[in-house]
């Protein structure tokens, strides 16, 4: 009975690893590159590796990792943008953790999206061929996750990422706040193509959620004077019921119209 019991515990435990081992490999695509004899995926585990500070030595050293890697990580920081989580391979990942028999070790997409987000950063004027793979990514929509690490990546290359607006406008518009939140915040840090993304950001101000209208109103600011035609619905703001959202729209009004401002009471 012992010995029928061990071997189906053998099988079941071929079965969820060679299941396991199927769904990363299906995942996985592509050669990976190195630099100092240690593979991108590696640095990349230093920026969310517990006890290492941001910005601080190990983190410069995962920075200066990817940047000597250049663009030859794009295909590989695109591939973990793209990453989730499917149901089936969360099953084998539960099966295979209650054996004993071999350690299973699984790096959750969420995490994968936020380090693809980190290296993109440490790249980035270098990977602006990436745009137009981004944009597709974004509007996949693969995951939450996945399109906020995007748009952060976006929005971290300015300008450059103009080609983002239209999609980037239709984020703002959303059922879920969530992704108009990050479509509105992309926008001002991409700061580009004024004439369609202000009358966008000034409609965001009558958002039915705090953080909305606070980012919109965020965003405008950026824009300084170019944002003037917000003014108005900036004044109205003055008086909206979350004290948050009122104490960022004066400072907004102050960077678009100061005099405006002044003669409205802003300090």
């Amino acid at each position: 009975m012992a010995k029928k019991q061990r071997m189906a515990t053998a099988v079941l435990l071929v079965a969820v690893l060679g299941g396991f081992a199927w769904e990363v490999l299906r995942l996985r695509e592509g050669p990976e590159p190195v630099y100092q004899g240690k593979p991108l995926r590696l640095w990349l585990e230093t920026y969310d590796t517990p006890g290492f500070i941001a910005n601080g030595p190990e983190w410069q050293k995962a920075d200066e990792a990817v940047r000597q890697i250049g663009t030859n990580a794009v295909p590989a920081l695109l591939r973990m943008l793209c990453k989730k989580d499917s149901p089936l391979a969360l099953k084998f990942i539960a099966l295979a953790q209650k054996q004993q028999f071999i350690k299973i070790r699984h790096i959750p997409a969420v995490t994968l999206n936020y380090q693809a987000a980190v290296g993109f950063q440490s790249l980035g004027s270098e990977a602006k061929d990436a745009i137009p793979a981004l944009v597709e990514i974004y509007e996949r929509n693969i995951s939450r996750q996945s399109q906020r690490a995007t748009a952060e990546i976006l929005g971290s290359l300015g300008p450059v990422a103009k080609q983002a607006i239209p999609a980037l406008l239709r984020g703002a518009t959303n059922a879920e706040f969530a992704a108009r939140l990050d479509a509105v915040t992309t926008l001002g840090q991409i700061h580009a193509e004024p004439k369609v993304v202000i009358p966008a950001l000034i409609k965001s101000l009558g958002d039915s959620n705090a953080l909305v209208r606070n980012a919109a109103s965020s965003s405008l600011g950026s824009f300084g004077p170019e944002a003037k035609a917000a003014v108005p619905a900036l004044l109205r703001m003055l008086s909206d019921k979350n004290p948050f959202v009122t104490a960022n729209v004066t400072n907004s009004l102050k960077q678009i119209d100061p005099e405006t401002a002044a003669k409205a009471g802003v300090k």
